[in-house]
């Protein structure tokens, strides 16, 4: 299928062919017959695609500080790798649609066949077919054209700023800006019954407030003046700040119209710097609408699908486009009318030409030819070829892999075409497996994790997802022959997990975790000099640093928490170390913290040679202090790893010392997979791994109350 994507790197529009995408539990899978571009929206990301890396610093200097803090600690060829990745990533463009329902599961919005309205970025795409949760689709009603509905997710960003001042009948409520945002936001300023004022510098703007029967003006003067005379001199009643501007003034302009203690609601990009005497003076309340509504950000709600009940949240982003649609339907919101533009989706860019030029414009919209079906879930990447290196006598596996964020691009991907031909990348999107595909080689993209697991041209498949595929993954590409490489956690519970050993023990393909700290030399080398001659006592201490609530680890179902997400590692390098499997004799979690429970604990692991490991994870601490820190006591000496970037060997009364970059074995790891890849050869016993998540689960419990987690 064609979709329109911008190139971070250089801020470029164009249209690719792409995967069509699978559609997952809980979401729909769409034909679109019209979207919508959002001016304000858009062009801020358009700008900032097109701006020099100087200008992209200026515009995000906390991505700055990250980059140089990278720099510091794993050297300028890795930060570069990753900078690099970052901005060789194409962004899919568009939030706001209308299309027909193609597949749908149960509980879903509308059958198939229906129109439906869909909103969000990253779902509702500039794309022939997209794939919506159900909570962003709504169905559109009898009467409304696909080219009005499509115009839904803006006006439901207006209808959430106005909802957010509680503006009632007879209320004076001042528009500020009349872009595609505001124009709606006045239509539904007058169908609550309120009375409708608008303000934009642009006169051509003005003009068309002015024909949908409001009053508006460019003069800020006037507009104040017009409020005060509606109400006796008080004041607009409520403010709707829906400029896009670089300094102040649209706020200043609202605060200036505004009565005492009236509400002004931002729905804009504006600088939000102005003196609080102005707001004292008013006793005013200020409030920043966050796009659509309640709902808007939080997964359980946009990706997991659990609805928020209406007696205690009546206006949902869900709800709040049905909404618009009920009123487009009844005629009170006509955004037909602002439409100044249209174009074909094969003449997307110069939609975008359009949107950055000195051409007026509006609503611009993009129209879509239709499909005789859902499209192909797999592409060839036109003129690549592996690129070959001299074999040394050795082949090259030909690698599948599943899961192409952030960390498989930057890291795994990288060092895996040092011994490999990437043959086909899988991910959610079409436009992420494309754009890596494009990047490192590969034959072919797709949207099904299945092409890969059957491809006759896979020996190995590589698994880098997000933690709940792990397991099903695993077990797909095992019994389908092939190697299997998964990051950690290998799955995050007893059940899954016994699948994966039953899998791996029956299956001829090798099965290696990604437990990539055993590999890192400074471990490696501790390993050589104290394991094996006697029991050692090893104290592990991890600053691992706060995660937002929202992020998806702390999901049981989908992350399964910090222990098995992540603590799991470093159960692995203290077993490592020990050479037998883990017992977890004690797991406490600090109370009282301001973190969640699985992320402040400690927990004491035994071995059978008598070895003790104690591990302290913690969310809490100061990003400042270097995030590991292992102590190892034994027989024949001691040892103490400095973020792996620091290693002291204490032996005989003598010590030396190692420094060097940040090095966590990443690229040894990965190195050894290949090499078992053409000899057959299991890297390390399964059971091992096995024993490691076993025991990390163990820990899991004994934190959680002594509940084993239900299976």
């Amino acid at each position: 299928m064609r979709q329109l994507i911008q190139d971070i790197s250089g801020g470029g529009v164009r249209v690719e062919e792409v995967p069509a995408p699978l559609r997952e539990a809980g979401f729909v899978l769409v034909q679109a017959r019209a979207s919508v571009i959002s001016a304000g929206t858009e062009r801020a990301a358009l700008e900032l695609g097109r701006a020099s890396l100087v200008g992209k610093a200026r515009a995000r200097p906390d991505l700055v500080r990250k980059v140089i803090d990278t720099a510091r600690a794993e050297g300028i060829s890795a930060t570069y790798a990753k900078v690099r990745g970052q901005l060789a990533e194409p962004m899919a463009l568009g939030y706001s649609l209308c299309g027909e329902v193609l597949e749908v599961g149960e509980d879903g919005p509308a059958a198939p066949g229906e129109l439906v309205a869909c909103a969000g970025a990253g779902y509702a795409c500039h794309a022939e077919v997209v794939a919506v949760p159900h909570n962003l689709c709504a169905r559109v009603p009898e009467g409304v054209s696909p080219e009005d509905a499509a115009y839904a997710t803006v006006a439901a960003i207006a209808l959430h700023g106005l909802r957010l001042t509680g503006a009632g009948l007879g209320d004076v409520v001042a528009v500020i800006g009349l872009g595609l945002v505001g124009q709606l936001a006045l239509e539904l300023v007058a169908a609550a019954g309120c009375v409708p004022l608008g303000l934009d510098p642009d006169p051509e703007r003005v003009a068309v407030a002015h024909e949908a029967g409001a009053f508006a003006t460019s003069d800020p003067v006037e507009l104040e003046s017009e409020a005060r005379r509606l109400t006796a001199g008080r004041g607009a009643d409520a403010l709707l700040v829906a400029a896009a501007s670089a300094d102040a003034d649209p706020l200043e302009s609202a605060i200036a119209a505004a009565r005492s203690r009236a509400v002004v609601s931002v729905i804009g990009d504006v600088r939000i710097d102005v003196p609080r005497r102005d707001l004292f003076a008013k006793e005013l309340r200020l409030v920043v609408s966050r796009s659509y509504g309640p709902g808007r950000y939080d997964p359980s709600y946009e990706e997991g699908g659990a609805d928020y009940p209406a007696d205690y949240v009546r206006w949902t982003e869900g709800r709040n486009l049905s909404e618009v649609l009920r009123l487009m339907a009844a005629g009170e919101l006509r955004p037909g009318r602002l439409t100044t533009h249209r174009f074909e989706l094969g003449d997307g860019p110069r939609a975008y030409d359009v949107l950055t030029g000195d051409e007026p414009s509006l609503g611009i919209l993009l129209s879509y030819p239709g499909r005789a079906d859902v499209g192909a879930r797999s592409v060839v990447v036109p003129g690549r070829e592996p690129r070959r290196r001299r074999a040394i006598g050795r082949a090259r596996p030909r690698v599948g892999v599943v899961g192409a964020g952030a960390f498989a691009r930057s890291v795994l991907l990288p060092n895996l075409t040092r011994g490999a031909d990437i043959a086909v990348v899988a991910t959610a999107t079409g436009v992420s497996s494309t754009a890596a595909a494009k990047r490192f080689a590969a034959r072919r993209a797709t949207t099904d994790p299945d092409e890969v697991f059957g491809a006759e041209d896979v020996d190995a498949v590589v698994i880098a997802t997000r933690h709940d595929t792990h397991a099903e993954y695993a077990v797909a590409a095992l019994e389908a022959g092939k190697h299997v490489f998964v990051e950690k956690p290998l799955a995050l519970n007893a059940l899954d997990l016994a699948q994966v050993e039953r899998a791996a023990v029956s299956s001829d393909g090798i099965l290696m975790v990604g437990f990539n700290r055993r590999f890192a030399p400074m471990v490696a080398r501790v390993q050589r000099e104290l394991s094996g001659r006697g029991p050692l006592l090893m104290d592990y201490r991890v600053n691992a640093g706060r995660l937002p609530r929202s992020h998806w680890t702390h999901d049981p179902a989908v992350g399964g928490g910090r222990i098995v997400g992540e603590a799991c590692h470093f159960v692995d390098v203290v077993t490592f170390l020990a050479g037998s499997h883990p017992q977890v004799e004690s797991a406490l979690a600090v109370g009282g913290s301001s973190e969640p429970s699985d992320d402040v604990i400690t927990a004491t692991l035994s071995f059978a040679d008598g070895s003790l490991a104690n591990v302290i994870y913690s969310a809490l601490g100061d990003p400042a202090l270097p995030k590991e820190r292992l102590e190892v006591l034994g027989e024949h000496g001691a040892a103490v790893l400095d973020d792996f970037r620091a290693l002291e060997l204490h032996s005989g009364g003598r010590t030396s010392r190692t420094k060097g970059r940040r090095d966590k074995g990443h690229r040894a790891e990965l190195e050894t997979f290949l090499q078992s890849c053409r000899t057959g050869e299991q890297p390390w016993p399964i059971e091992d791994m096995v024993a490691v998540m076993r025991a990390t689960y163990s820990l899991r419990d004994r934190v959680q109350g002594g509940h084993p987690v239900a299976q």
